[in-house]
């Protein structure tokens, strides 16, 4: 198993949230975690042994253009009580020219669920990979209802994108 740990200041969490009056976009390059996958060299995976990788996100980092709109959505997500959203890969399939079906969990305000998506991995040089994901999130599922911020309703269902460059350590 090769480990690869992220590359933050390449990174980024990007949370789009549908409101009455204009999209409110959230991001965040603060990303933890790491990736775990078989190589086979060169720029090859070998999935014959499972992949497996976790990613965390603070969701005080988490941070959009509206100072207020940042407060207001951190006491509504009680972000004292549930500081961060986490990823779990369970298993990885290979869909063909760098695309993989992800099986993995979410965890987030004190609820986890179990989601499957597409992921691209692009290898960038030998020792650096490039992994991008797209997904539409409904917060209730997390139990938590949307707020409404002054006269502004948010919608429901967050698109979630996800760039996650990470390199590979020495594990030795």
């Amino acid at each position: 198993m090769i480990r690869f740990e992220p590359l933050t200041d390449r990174s980024k969490l990007s949370l789009v949230a549908q409101s009455s009056l204009h999209p409110i976009n959230t991001s965040t390059n603060k990303l933890e975690g790491f990736f775990e996958v078989g190589v086979i060299e060169p720029r090859q995976f070998d999935l014959s042994v499972a992949a497996n990788g976790r990613l965390e996100v603070y969701a005080d980092d988490l941070k959009s253009d509206y100072s207020y709109v940042d407060r207001i959505m951190q006491t509504h997500l009680d972000t004292r009580r549930f500081p961060s959203i986490k990823a779990k890969l369970t298993n990885l399939r290979d869909k063909g020219n760098g695309r993989y079906f992800a099986v993995g969990e979410i965890s987030f305000h004190g609820t986890t669920q179990r989601v499957e998506n597409e992921l691209t991995i692009a290898w960038l040089d030998d020792a650096t990979i490039e992994i991008k994901g797209e997904a539409d999130f409904d917060v209730r599922d997390f139990k938590v209802e949307p707020p409404t911020l002054m006269s502004i309703s948010l919608q429901p269902v967050l698109k979630v994108k996800l760039k996650y460059v990470l390199k590979r350590v020495n594990t030795s």
